[in-house]
């Protein structure tokens, strides 16, 4: 894989460290120092077990595509056409192949609340206005983790980070909206972690809700920091860039 713009994200260890200096909370100075370089966009190709409900189970393949603050798409294959699932940052729209089918500029769109939810995941959401950061008590991890923190909007929406003692997220819940699957928390768990251009990246997300496994993700190829990924990517799906392995 190269080191797509890599003079152009790069801070790592030491830029968290200047952002701790600057008054940081320690906890999200050790995540991001963690995480490693900056995350600025994310495409990743995954396959993935479904379990959920309701839903037809089995194996999977989606690519999904995020860009900071919060823009966020899922692309699903199917046996006929692709299914696209795309948040601008203004309103959410679904496509089937490159027709338009729904387009929600509510609040409350699913894929709205999918883009918040990764942007906390990804850390990419600390420096948003209005967001506080708390260390969360340990009653509110689950076993396994070592720190963890409570990261509260500005419209007052909290999730919780679990953190080994790394500083990494290996675990993360908080509101979504999943429909018909979830309509409230959702938690993730985190593992096999490995290095890419830079970013300490989890290859394997275990879903679930309501105590009930939903699904289970592995990562095929990940792709931080793809100069491709712009804010008009988020136009139209046919500029949705893939990621593979070299």
């Amino acid at each position: 894989m190269t080191r797509r713009g890599k003079g152009r994200w790069a801070v790592g260890a030491l830029g968290a460290l200047a952002v701790a200096s600057c008054g940081r909370q320690p906890l999200v100075a050790r995540a991001l120092a963690a995480r490693g370089d900056r995350l600025a966009s994310l495409v990743r190709r995954a396959e993935v077990d479904v379990e959920a409900p309701g839903i037809t189970p089995g194996p999977w393949q989606w690519r999904t595509v995020f860009l900071a603050p919060d823009r966020w798409a899922v692309t699903i294959a199917t046996l006929r056409e692709l299914d696209h699932h795309v948040f601008d940052g203004h309103s959410a729209r679904t496509f089937i192949g490159d027709r338009v089918i729904t387009d929600d500029p509510s609040p409350t769109a699913p894929m709205r609340t999918q883009a918040r939810f990764m942007a906390v995941v990804l850390l990419e959401a600390f420096g948003w206005p209005g967001v506080r950061t708390a260390p969360l008590a340990p009653g509110e991890r689950p076993p396994g983790t070592a720190d963890g923190l409570a990261v509260t909007l500005a419209d007052g929406a909290r999730y919780r980070l679990g953190l080994d003692e790394r500083g990494r997220v290996v675990w993360a819940a908080g509101p979504i909206r999943l429909p018909p699957l979830v309509e409230g928390d959702l938690e993730v768990r985190y593992d096999d972690f490995r290095r890419v251009d830079g970013v300490e990246l989890p290859f394997v997300a275990t879903y679930s809700a309501g105590g009930r496994r939903l699904a289970r993700e592995r990562t095929v190829a990940a792709c931080p920091n793809d100069p491709r990924v712009v804010a008009a990517t988020f136009d139209t799906p046919a500029l949705l860039p893939d990621c593979r392995n070299p």
